[in-house]
């Protein structure tokens, strides 16, 4: 067995057993067989290491690449290095320009580089080659890292093969990468492209980005302005114009970056109608929704949108019991609409109010900034509130604190709260910390 063998040659070595070394090195070059890449490699590697010369020149001239199994072989990069250090010519290669290894993306690199190194350029040509034609396209990192080694090699036909087989895979898995929303790779892709190659990809990727995910539409955009391709971005416009019922927004946040290049890229009906579209769409019950909405056309310049939102009366849809009331109401004095503010003040929210909410203490400090009886009525409910969460209480006593309100305070502190709350709660410290800061050391 190879390995048996391998390990009495190291240690007839350590024990300076040189003719027993030559003489069991010769056997294991003249009978080993050489079907197994990874097993000649490493025979090679002992073989040099122990000074068995006479041996590793038998196994030098069996040609251990004619029969070897390649495939799968995470380390054929190393087993590369030992041949060339042995000065095993790459035969197998050099005879037959078709034959190639088939190899994951990312590990053609460094076989190359090794074939490079020990001169054997007809075989790294023949490798580049077979490379080119068949390696997959799944991997766009495996894939530009493989075209900077061809091209460093000064493979640029073979190079150029490549990109055109990649152009549009790689441009499509940078875009789909979920990992980063940044359009930095998508831009250094299509601008490592020939321009017509280029041009055409950016077409081609304008026409097939996905309109139902606006974290696609988003990078594609970003790139194809800064790549310069206006025409794709023609083509992009044209499309959220026309299929704009397609778009989904998972997120307003999106759709506002999303606005904004439209109209830095001078497509503004494009930008209209998707946000025409999100007016006519969004969800009215939800206050936060409705708020999210607002700031992102507020932010986009979308004026027109923020009134067709606005003449759909949000102020008197919205859930009086939703928790993001207040960022509703700042963002319609964000936009002057006072109308809309009154409306929804009108509609008395602070008595929806359940008052074991959580968000007690944070409306009690917004609804002051509105005026009306409404932050009163808070305070209210928070002084006959459930005094069991921890949390809850140093929020509520730190809410009436910055409203001013010592009488209340004082009537929460007498309902005794450390007698009530649980103690297993990991915001316990935050109330001690709230009763030390109001000199309520006796509660």
């Amino acid at each position: 067995k190879p390995r048996d063998a391998i390990l009495l040659l190291l240690k007839l070595h350590r024990a300076g057993a040189t003719q027993a070394v030559t003489t069991l090195g010769v056997r294991c070059a003249t009978h080993t067989m050489l079907t197994d890449a990874r097993a000649s490699g490493h025979l090679l590697e002992v073989l040099r290491m122990v000074g068995a010369h006479q041996a590793v020149a038998i196994l030098t001239d069996r040609d251990p690449t004619k029969g070897a199994d390649w495939y799968g072989q995470g380390s054929l990069a190393w087993i590369a290095r030992e041949f060339r250090k042995v000065g095993v010519r790459w035969w197998r290669l050099e005879r037959d320009s078709d034959i190639g290894l088939e190899l994951p993306e990312w590990l053609y690199p460094s076989v190359l580089m090794e074939l490079r190194a020990a001169h054997a350029d007809q075989a790294a040509a023949a490798l580049a080659g077979y490379a080119a034609r068949h390696v997959s396209l799944n991997d766009p990192y495996g894939i530009e890292t493989l075209l900077s080694t061809l091209r460093s090699m000064g493979a640029n036909q073979t190079a150029a093969l490549l990109t055109e087989r990649a152009a549009m895979p790689v441009a499509l898995s940078h875009l789909e990468n979920d990992r980063s929303f940044h359009p930095t790779q998508l831009t250094e892709w299509l601008e490592k492209l020939p321009d017509a190659s280029a041009d055409h990809t950016a077409t081609v990727l304008a026409t097939q980005v996905s309109l139902g995910k606006l974290s696609r539409v988003m990078p594609a955009l970003a790139a194809l302005q800064k790549s310069g391709k206006s025409q794709a971005l023609i083509v992009l416009a044209d499309r959220i114009i026309q299929d704009v019922e397609q778009a989904d927004f998972t997120s307003y946040n999106e759709l506002s970056d999303v606005l904004c290049a439209l109209n830095k890229a001078g497509t503004g009906g494009a930008a209209g109608a998707l946000a025409d579209h999100a007016a006519k769409q969004c969800t009215l019950d939800d206050a936060g929704e409705v708020a999210s909405l607002l700031k992102a056309l507020r932010r986009a310049g979308a004026q027109d949108a923020i009134k067709t939102l606005l003449r759909r009366n949000p102020a008197a849809q919205v859930s009086l019991q939703s928790t993001s009331l207040i960022t509703f109401l700042e963002e319609l004095r964000s936009i002057e609409a006072q109308k809309d503010i009154d409306v929804l003040l009108g509609r008395d929210p602070a008595r929806h109010v359940p008052k074991d909410s959580s968000s007690l203490g944070d409306l009690i400090v917004g609804f002051r900034e509105f005026g009306g009886n409404h932050a009163s009525i808070l305070i209210e409910r928070a002084v006959e509130a459930d005094l069991d969460y921890p949390g809850k209480v140093a929020d509520i006593l730190t809410a009436l604190q910055r409203a001013g309100a010592a009488s209340a305070v004082r009537r929460v502190l007498e309902r005794d709260p450390a007698q009530h709350v649980t103690f297993n709660s990991c915001r316990l410290a935050d109330l001690l910390k709230t009763l030390r800061e109001l000199k309520a050391d006796e509660a």
